[in-house]
């Protein structure tokens, strides 16, 4: 049933005056050139709700504009999660699992995007050796979608959506979520699956 429902949204117009969705690309560097503009002490976290509220502007404006080609921007960098080597043995599975927090903790802090995303997943859930911190979890999210991670964009979408590990802002959270969805985020469509559930 699930499924049916996220097909379906698959093919629905995006709501933008030029008739068509802003791509994952395009939200991409968007929200990355927003998120530089924000002041942030070096020593100090990108706000998630700062992060939510520039992104969720920039996607706007971007929407509301002539889309144009993508011929100038940037590539789109990697998209979702760490990628952990495959663990071939039950023992290797266990051990892999039981301290993915150690594994991607580094990279993360070196600013690769997969690695943020998935320390904000774990952080969440409070598995992987991670300790469950749900505003831990927000400023992963916030810091990925900021280096370009659309799917952590679509993730922090939820968070301030919900007030999860955020202040609660649900027009900003619903608008990054329909967003994502509409370029085809995985994420976005999931979590645009279970607004519709939800009856919102």
């Amino acid at each position: 049933q699930m499924l049916s429902l996220l097909a379906g949204l698959w093919a629905c117009p995006y709501p933008a005056r030029s008739g068509t969705a802003p791509s994952l690309r395009q939200i991409s560097h968007a929200v990355r050139v927003a998120c530089q503009s924000l002041e942030v002490p070096g020593d100090m976290w990108l706000e998630p709700e700062d992060a939510a509220f520039v992104a969720a502007r920039a996607i706007a404006a971007l929407a509301a504009s002539d889309l144009g080609g993508e011929a100038e921007l940037p590539q789109l960098p990697p998209q979702g999660e760490y990628r952990f080597p495959a663990a071939n043995t039950p023992e290797a599975m266990a051990a892999a699992t039981s301290d993915r927090f150690g594994a991607v903790e580094e990279a993360a802090h070196a600013g690769d995007a997969l690695a943020m995303h998935t320390l904000g997943l774990l952080h969440y859930s409070g598995v992987g050796g991670a300790s469950w911190d749900e505003r831990e979890s927000a400023y992963w999210h916030a810091a990925a979608a900021a280096a370009g991670n659309v799917e952590a964009l679509a993730t922090l979408g939820g968070c301030v959506r919900r007030g999860v590990g955020a202040l609660p802002d649900e027009p900003t959270g619903v608008a990054i979520i329909e967003a994502c969805a509409a370029a085809g985020s995985p994420v976005g469509l999931v979590k645009l699956g279970v607004l519709h559930e939800e009856g919102e």
